[in-house]
């Protein structure tokens, strides 16, 4: 297989999921998640390619990157808005508390590293200052009725009115379920710095811990998109599914309601993560990260970015 030609792949070794994914000074900008050393998982960096057609990319340097104690063992997804004509890039900050031995871009276990949310802004979508520009905007979760202090994570943020609103994906035991349920937590802030917890919607039926999750209206409908983890144990497809829904959404109290069940995102069920944005249109585009078990014979790369798509509502689905 060689590399496609109208499918966004890294320069080399291994990419997941898009991040940060902007019209943005008359360029789309999609970020990614990015091991630039190895064809395999490690610690996340977030690569960068720019586009005036979203088929021709180019490829820039790498625009995220650990520097700091808190986001030490990898800068994971996250999203951007404008904001005074400045670009800013939310993300989770990860800080393992073990890790493999031998190996120090693996953690321990699953459970074992803390994760809050951090950002970072850039003044021409291109340069970003890694050192000094960072910072923390919402600590680790411990109530862990709230949500989970390693598995809260992908912050969508969006602009309401004048103020700002997140969602973020986490998971949590109830009192009587030892079993984790899957939620998104809502968060707002006045100046997108400043956050505050606002309101929570969880479902026990919908897999054990909510990644990537996306909210947007589409002519006047509210549409979920989150990626669940565990949905499927069949020995044969990825366990981990994109699914959607229609939703009742509140956008002052931030309260949420499925209208109908969850559906997959994509049949082929490779598709994994998507992330949207508004194009010069005024279109909601959808890009997701299209998983590859292998690297194909004779290459230096795996993974690669769906081709986007245009997300319309008809028959309320």
């Amino acid at each position: 297989m060689a590399r496609p030609r109208i499918h966004l792949t890294a320069p080399s070794n291994w990419i997941n999921d898009p991040n940060g994914f902007i019209y943005y000074n008359g360029e789309y900008h999609l970020f990614y998640q990015h091991f630039p050393f190895e064809c395999k998982w490690g610690t996340m960096h977030w690569g960068h390619a720019t586009s005036k057609d979203l088929v021709n990319w180019n490829h820039h340097k790498i625009a995220l990157y650990p520097t700091k104690e808190y986001d030490q063992n990898g800068c994971f997804s996250g999203t951007a808005i404008v904001k005074d004509e400045e670009l800013h890039l939310y993300y989770t900050a990860i800080k393992y508390d073990r890790f493999k031995d031998g190996n120090i871009h693996s953690p321990y276990d699953n459970e074992s590293f803390e994760a809050s949310q951090a950002k970072i802004v850039s003044r021409d979508g291109y340069t970003f200052n890694n050192y000094d520009d960072k910072k923390i905007i919402i600590p680790a979760i411990m109530d862990e009725s709230l949500g989970h202090r390693t598995h809260t994570r992908d912050p969508k943020v969006w602009k309401h009115k004048e103020c700002y609103s997140m969602i973020l994906g986490s998971k949590f035991k109830k009192k009587d379920n030892g079993k984790f349920t899957g939620e998104v937590l809502f968060y707002t802030s006045k100046d997108g710095e400043q956050w505050s917890y606002k309101n929570r919607f969880y479902d026990d039926s919908i897999g054990d811990m909510w990644e990537c999750p996306d909210l947007f209206n589409v002519d006047g409908n509210y549409i979920l998109v989150v990626s669940p983890e565990n949905t499927i144990n069949d020995g044969i497809n990825y366990g981990n599914n994109a699914v959607y829904s229609m939703v009742n959404f509140d956008e002052d109290t931030c309260e949420m309601s499925l209208i109908n069940n969850q559906k997959f995102l994509d049949e082929g069920l490779d598709l994994y993560a998507p992330q949207t944005t508004i194009d010069e249109f005024g279109n909601r585009i959808l890009i997701g990260w299209m998983r590859m078990p292998i690297v194909c014979e004779n290459e230096n790369w795996i993974g690669m970015m769906s081709i986007p798509r245009v997300i319309n509502v008809k028959n309320n689905e």
